[in-house]
């Protein structure tokens, strides 16, 4: 098997990413403050607007109630803009966080695919460590036999040659 460096399996550094998504500006409460005046300020266009338009569509030529009509369809048409840069930079905005997300999404997969590497790694690991104090304690109990094996034979030597000892030197008769 192919091992890689414990070192190159363990660079795990999610927090640039992190910190990019901390980071990014949020602009939840000025964008809600921008639209609560949008939809203020159209609500009093559009009564300004329905007032106006009856009025413009009665007597057209009264240059007074033709402005006023023109004014409040030029505001609407300003606070439409005005919505639709506010979605635009909502949109811009999510698609930073969703980009930000996606890119930690993907760093984890690659973490959970080293994981798994690390895991086997270690269950070889494991396995060599049990076979290795299995051998260990063979080796022991191989030492131990042949300890007990060692000192027997040296006692039975230590035993024969008393007995030789006493055979090649016969004690002397005593004279009675």
């Amino acid at each position: 098997m192919n091992y890689e460096k414990i070192e190159d399996l363990m660079d795990l550094n999610l927090s640039p990413d992190i910190e990019n998504l901390i980071n990014l500006p949020n602009d939840y409460d000025k964008n809600n403050e921008q639209l609560k005046t949008l939809v203020e300020t159209y609500f009093s266009v559009i009564d300004d607007f329905m007032k106006y338009y009856i009025l413009y569509k009665k007597d057209p030529e009264v240059s007074e109630y033709s402005n006023a009509f023109f004014d409040a369809k030029n505001q609407i048409k300003k606070i439409n803009a005005g919505i639709f840069a506010l979605k635009n930079q909502i949109e811009n905005s999510s698609s930073k966080i969703n980009n930000s997300v996606f890119q930690i999404s993907k760093r984890l997969e690659k973490e959970k695919e080293k994981n798994e590497r690390l895991k086997k790694l270690l269950a070889h690991s494991k396995k060599a460590n049990n076979g290795s104090d299995i051998l260990i304690e063979d080796y022991i109990k191989n030492y131990r036999r042949q300890y007990i094996s060692n000192i027997t034979m040296m006692i039975g030597i230590g035993i024969v040659g008393y007995i030789l000892k006493g055979k090649m030197n016969p004690v002397p008769a005593t004279s009675r």
